[in-house]
């Protein structure tokens, strides 16, 4: 998805939604494409050449989401042994 596509589908698709709507939309495209940064920045990067962003740029992004956290689970591996750590006691207290 290019920032293209994101007015596009802004101006045309939810041009007469209500402003929260909008705002909501907005934020899931944001929290999406933080994701996929975060999370899969590397290996998009080797598959289709090309780096992964949001196509909402920093002006348009919604309000607030700055101070927002992103939690990313953890990779399955890495799961699964902290869940068998947790089982067999060994996890420390913090």
């Amino acid at each position: 998805m290019e920032p293209v596509d994101a007015d596009a589908y802004f101006r045309k698709v939810l041009r007469n939604s209500p402003s929260g709507t909008q705002l909501a939309r907005s934020q899931a495209l944001t929290t999406y494409f933080l994701f996929l940064e975060l999370r899969h920045k590397v290996e998009l990067h080797r598959m289709i050449g090309r780096a992964v962003e949001c196509p909402i740029d920093e002006m348009n992004r919604p309000r607030g989401a700055k101070d927002a956290a992103l939690r990313i689970p953890p990779i399955e591996p890495a799961a699964v042994l902290n869940r068998s750590r947790v089982r067999d006691g060994e996890a420390g207290g913090g």
